[in-house]
């Protein structure tokens, strides 16, 4: 990432692969990308070619998209109860490394 990317989130997807969640710009415009990272045999974390880059205003649109992926996943048994709650939002852990915690789709 360069100086005009915004980490907002970060999970591992596998021993080898991360997931980070950015705000970034791209030719001249602000774009939500979800990006896999790979560590490479330096053991530098470089991005991959599989992703997704959005415009800012698809933001409603993907965040709908991801908590009907959650009820669709609990309806078929997939997620755990979340302890507390009876119920699990679906949502990854959204602690980046480092320990800063971001906030959550409805911010």
């Amino acid at each position: 990432m360069d100086d005009s990317s915004q980490l907002v989130a970060q999970f591992e997807k596998n021993a080898k692969e991360e997931v980070r969640v950015s705000i970034d710009d791209f030719r001249g415009r602000k774009i939500i990308n979800i990006r896999v990272y790979y560590r490479s045999d330096a053991g530098q974390w470089l991005p991959g070619k599989q992703g997704l880059a959005l415009a800012v205003d698809r933001y409603r649109d993907l965040a709908d998209a991801v908590l009907r992926l959650g009820e669709g996943l609990q309806a078929q048994g997939l997620l755990p109860a979340s302890k507390g709650h009876g119920e699990d939002t679906g949502g990854p852990d959204r602690t980046p490394k480092g320990g800063n915690r971001t906030s959550g789709a409805g911010a």
